[in-house]
């Protein structure tokens, strides 16, 4: 009798009434609920242990899997969001050279605020405009004195276009494009300049001639980038990322220690970037939490009329990871914390006049980061 309830409770007879063959003390009325309450059937609520996958036709899910987008790249989805971001930076430099045979450690803090608005039209494209802040300085009276401080900004342009999109993967292209500017101050030159003079300059030589101009070292930068993303869902919980893109800058240094010079540059950048998302709501449900880890690495070609200025740095490798909120497609909301891994260094001068290479530089930065998706 308990199989053949279950069988008839099925959604398709829910409203009919089944009178079996016997007399009418056996009668089953469907529309009364049955003594037992497990031989009801219900379709999964949202209290149940039940993964409610996100719609498909939302642009950054595939395959069930709905997809972070990464912050050291750019992500393979064409969307209409807003997004702001706001970071807390340390850096820790030892043996930071100063001058022939004299190091300091040094350590400085900075802030660092973006905002970007994307609009997708035609389906498959996205026109994005943005801007992003910093501002450093020393940490500590000598590392202020030592590492100086300064700020920078820039405004932001791209387009994007999908390529081809299937169940599981995306592929898209991103052209970008800034153009900023920055200022730093730098005291220890100044510093440099009273200590050996001595009482031979006052206040006023000092503000109104070439010393006060030196701690100012103002630049400019703009860059063109060109970039394909692939995004491809491994499953509802996992979700692969990554890019390949080269940019070019423009660089343009003034400089006033020991004399004015203006020093222009171009910088080539090809880039690799890779990100794997975990979302946590297939095995809970109640937890609507996805992990990001991404990995990026950059080489940097420089190439100046400056002799002996012209080579590759050494590669730039960042290793970064976060946590978000997944509980609605269009709001992403998360802390994500990078690491520096290595990146180019000083060299100083030693007494003797021999290279005298600097300790290994130390760069976190902790992210907040808001981005809502129509």
């Amino acid at each position: 009798m308990g199989t053949a309830a279950l069988f008839l409770a099925s959604n398709a007879f829910a409203n009919e009434r089944v009178a079996p063959t016997g007399d009418a003390k056996s009668q089953v009325v469907l529309d009364e609920a049955p003594s037992d309450p497990s031989l009801t059937l219900k379709p999964p609520m949202k209290s149940d242990s039940v993964y409610d996958p996100t719609p498909e036709e939302k642009e950054q899910v595939l395959g069930g899997h709905l997809f972070i987008f990464p912050v050291l790249q750019e992500p393979a989805f064409m969307t209409t969001h807003v997004a702001f971001a706001q970071a807390l930076e340390l850096l820790s430099v030892p043996d930071a050279p100063v001058r022939p045979g004299r190091t300091y450690d040094v350590s400085a803090l900075g802030v660092d605020e973006s905002i970007r608005f994307s609009a997708r039209f035609l389906d498959r494209y996205e026109a994005s405009i943005g801007g992003a802040a910093e501002a450093y300085s020393g940490s500590g009276i000598k590392s202020a004195l030592v590492g100086g401080a300064g700020y920078w900004f820039n405004g932001q342009v791209g387009l994007g276009m999908r390529l081809w999109r299937g169940r599981r993967t995306q592929v898209s292209a991103r052209l970008g494009g800034t153009f900023g500017a920055t200022k730093r101050l730098e005291f220890i030159n100044v510093v440099d300049d009273v200590a050996s003079q001595g009482a031979a300059q006052t206040v006023d030589d000092i503000i109104d001639g070439t010393t006060g101009r030196r701690v100012v070292t103002p630049a400019s930068n703009d860059a063109l980038r060109v970039s394909f993303h692939v995004a491809h869902a491994l499953s509802r919980a996992f979700g692969l990322q990554g890019s390949f893109g080269v940019s070019e800058s423009w660089l343009r240094l003034t400089l006033y220690h020991p004399d004015e010079r203006r020093i222009h540059g171009e910088i080539t950048s090809p880039e690799l970037d890779a990100a794997l998302t975990y979302d946590l709501r297939p095995l809970v449900s109640f937890l609507p939490i996805e992990l990001i880890g991404e990995y990026s690495v950059r080489w940097s070609y420089v190439a100046t009329q400056e002799p002996g200025l012209s080579k590759w740095l050494e590669a730039q490798q960042i290793l970064g990871g976060g946590a978000y909120y997944s509980g609605r497609a269009d709001l992403q909301i998360g802390l994500h914390v990078r690491r520096i891994l290595t990146f180019e260094t000083t060299q100083g001068i030693d007494a003797n006049g021999r290279p005298f290479p600097m300790g290994k530089p130390e760069f976190t930065a902790l992210e907040l980061t808001l981005r809502y998706i129509w």
